[in-house]
């Protein structure tokens, strides 16, 4: 750095007081050189605190580590640090207190003041981002891949499905449930199985404890399944099974399309020992997957179905138009009939017309498949 120093000073350059002889030449140019000597010692005093003041600020500015947002930290401060509502250090506006060891996830940073705005275990809030107090998180250690195909199952009611192996709440993309099995395509040495599944025809791949899941070898269908078709039955979820895997074929090593959940009814196209071939809407088109026999309770859909009366009382040349109730979720094919066409005549399409006075059965016969049922109402004309 140079300084330049300029000095516009008058200088009485007289005897000095009480003194009995006048000064010499060189005695007044030896008093100037030290008066500016004195001047400029001064104002390079002056310099020189200004110099030390400023790597000061730049230090300090410096001692705020240069972390950025999306970033996972380790507190290693030795007595934690506090977490406030707003960036400003006070009493009034803490939250919390991180100890050392808690995992933090970076949101955002303000690099002029050094505060970081953090989310741990479901708290958020604002940290100075000293240097010394953070480290960064290796947050996706060595993923080690299984010698053969595994498949995990779950054990938990519910398991949380993490982006990376941490275990933070901005970090969780979904969720599994006790029973469902998805592939297990590796693990790592910090207690984590990474997984890969379908939910709703989109692949999920991402991270959970390994300490909720059953690790096996994928079980391979050795043999064919032989399916029955069946008509007018329906499969409902078991109330003790969170989530079922709907799979692309009849195997638990083929790929799974979507999940299928607890209370969720199906149309069952046909049967083999222990799998069902259903067909479902999956982001709104028809598909046919498979599903597990032993997770659901076959139901008769058939047994739902009805006619909007069982008994209708119709003024002579009147007419009432006789419904179907319930659905199967299958095409069915209904035909109608009239005991005393005399009394009371019937279309194809269930309209009754009433001609004299009288009582007529009306009866419809309901086919689904190779399946039938016949449903009846009872026409009174008066």
């Amino acid at each position: 750095m140079q300084v330049f120093v300029c000095y516009n000073e008058m200088v009485n350059i007289t005897a000095a007081p009480n003194s009995g002889r006048k000064e010499t030449a060189g005695e007044r140019r030896g008093k100037l050189m030290r008066t500016v000597l004195k001047k400029l010692t001064a104002v390079m005093l002056a310099v020189a605190m200004f110099c030390t003041c400023v790597p000061a600020d730049a230090a300090k500015a410096a001692s705020y580590a240069d972390f950025t947002a999306e970033q996972m930290l380790i507190v290693t401060a030795p007595d934690g640090v506090n977490m406030h509502q707003t960036p400003q250090a006070s009493a009034a506006n803490r939250i919390m207190t991180l100890g050392r060891g808690n995992h933090l996830y970076v949101n955002q940073v303000n690099y002029q003041t050094g505060w970081m705005l953090v989310t741990c275990g479901g708290h958020t809030g604002w940290v100075l981002g000293q240097d010394g107090w953070f480290a960064v998180y290796n947050a996706v250690p060595d993923v080690y891949s299984y010698a053969q195909t595994m498949q995990a199952k779950v054990l938990a009611s519910a398991l949380n499905v993490h982006r990376d192996p941490v275990k933070l709440s901005s970090n969780i993309i979904d969720d599994l449930y006790r029973g469902q099995v998805v592939d297990a395509v590796g693990y790592t040495n910090t207690g984590w199985t990474k997984v890969r599944y379908y939910r709703g025809g989109s692949q999920i791949e991402g991270y959970v404890s390994s300490a909720w899941v059953n690790v096996t070898a994928k079980v391979v269908a050795t043999a064919p399944e032989k399916f029955t078709t069946i008509y007018g039955y329906s499969a409902a979820v078991k109330s003790n099974c969170s989530a079922l895997n709907v799979h692309c074929s009849p195997s638990t090593a083929a790929d799974v399309m979507t999940c299928i959940y607890s209370g969720d009814v199906v149309n069952i196209l046909a049967q083999s020992k222990t799998w069902y071939r259903i067909s479902l809407n999956v982001n709104g088109n028809m598909r046919t997957g498979y599903i597990y026999r032993s997770y659901t309770n076959k139901k008769d859909a058939l047994a739902n179905l009805r006619l909007s009366a069982a008994n209708k009382t119709v003024k002579r040349k009147g007419k009432y138009h006789i419904l179907i109730r319930g659905n199967t979720g299958m095409s069915l094919k209904a035909t109608w009939k009239t005991s005393n066409k005399k009394v009371a005549t019937v279309n194809k399409n269930g309209y009754v017309t009433a001609k004299k006075k009288g009582t007529a059965k009306i009866t419809c016969t309901i086919k689904v498949g190779n399946r039938t049922k016949k449903l009846t109402c009872k026409i009174k004309v008066k």
